[in-house]
């Protein structure tokens, strides 16, 4: 659930230049040595409404999709092609690559 909750958020930075005499702020600081100055900044999250419990289902499903195909495709850069050929003269690999010359 948190996954489906995370996947729709935004994330929204908020920065200002930091005064010296601005010791004490409940902000962050972040200091840019390129142009010597100091900015306090937030992040906030939004949108992180809860998604309805009857979906749960449809992204578990979803997930588990995207996973297989990724792992299907992995498999596929490691593993040698299965040969097959379609003359005496032609080899097709089970990537759909094509070797020698076709004179049938």
């Amino acid at each position: 659930m948190i996954a489906a909750t995370v996947k729709d958020c935004s994330l929204m930075l908020s920065f200002r230049p930091k005064m010296d005499e601005d010791q004490m702020s409940l902000h962050n600081t972040v200091y840019l040595e390129s142009i010597n100055q100091r900015f306090d900044y937030k992040a906030y999250f939004i949108d992180l409404d809860m998604k309805p419990l009857k979906k749960m289902v449809h992204y578990y499903e979803l997930d588990q999709k995207i996973v297989s195909c990724y792992t299907q495709k992995e498999k596929m850069k490691y593993e040698p092609p299965n040969l097959m050929y379609r003359n005496k003269n032609e080899i097709i690999d089970s990537h759909f690559n094509v070797a020698g010359n076709s004179k049938d």
